[in-house]
């Protein structure tokens, strides 16, 4: 059976035990290779620190550099950072990168 993923508001986050909570830290990433790992593995850590249900999905943009290609190999290498990637083909902007992360 599936968490329940419906949002909750701050003040009942605040009084959740860690074992109950479940964060989605959604990342638009347009070009950023130089520090696409390391942000991914701090994103992660904080949350890991939070809380033990939780992803970080990044939304790559239409990159032209290797941001896509450091993700996909993340994301194969490193499955304790509950990485998802969301890969546009063409960039798509900051609104579209944050809102299409189920695709």
């Amino acid at each position: 059976m599936e968490p329940d993923r419906t949002p909750v508001p701050l003040a009942a986050a605040r009084n959740a035990t860690p074992a109950s909570l479940s964060i989605s830290a959604v990342l638009p990433a347009y070009n950023e290779e130089a520090p696409i790992e390391r942000t991914v593995r701090r994103v992660a850590a904080v949350l890991r620190d939070l809380c033990d249900d939780f992803e970080v999905v990044v939304t790559n943009d239409g990159s032209r550099d290797r941001t896509g290609q450091i993700l996909v190999a993340l994301q194969a290498s490193a499955p304790e950072l509950h990485l998802r990637v969301v890969s546009h083909g063409v960039n798509l902007g900051y609104g579209a990168a944050l809102a299409r992360t189920s695709s």
